[in-house]
């Protein structure tokens, strides 16, 4: 039994220390992922100022305050809260519909006391429009139905540079749906 135990015992030594060693020669061998935080997207999404958040300058004052008034009206009489956003760029975005949900998320973030439930958003000099609802308004105010109210009411008044009649009648054509 000795002569088995002196025979055995370096065995054993010798298996646990390449154990050890090989394991680690696999654990220096595995790549450390290296994040590159300088292709991460920065939104830079504008903080809200109101319910019309006009940082294009494409309304005048008094147009403001007329688009105020209608969408408090509406929060007051309803519980339902629309902001009108105008920006000069959606960059790095593509797609207003996109910016303008990913807005609206981030707003809902921001206004405690109130969701955000319809955003409609206008990028003048890339030409670029979103009308979006959060998703307890998708069911009634689809992307189909506000599409359409843009296609058919909003975008001809775009066309001719008609900002605020576009967004007015617009408006007026959600707000009778959203019933």
């Amino acid at each position: 039994m000795t002569f088995l135990k002196i025979l055995l015992t370096p065995l054993l030594i010798l298996t646990l220390v390449s154990c050890k060693n090989s394991n680690k020669e696999t654990v220096s061998q595995i790549p450390i992922p290296i994040f590159d935080f300088s292709k991460v997207q920065n939104n830079n999404f504008p903080k809200p100022i109101g319910i019309v958040n006009d940082y294009n300058q494409v309304f005048t004052k008094k147009q403001i305050k007329k688009l105020s008034k209608i969408l408090y009206d509406y929060e007051i009489k309803t519980k339902r809260q629309i902001v009108v956003v105008t920006v000069d760029s959606i960059s790095p975005y593509n797609s207003g519909y996109i910016y303008a949900r990913d807005l609206l998320w981030e707003w809902d973030n921001i206004f405690v006391d109130q969701d955000v439930e319809l955003v409609i958003l206008i990028c003048v000099p890339e030409i670029k429009i979103g009308i979006t609802s959060d998703y307890k308004t998708k069911p009634i105010m689809s992307y189909e139905i506000c599409y359409k109210i843009y296609d058919k009411t909003m975008a001809p008044e775009f066309e001719n540079g008609n900002y605020y009649n576009g967004i007015e009648k617009g408006l007026a054509e959600l707000i009778a749906k959203w019933k």
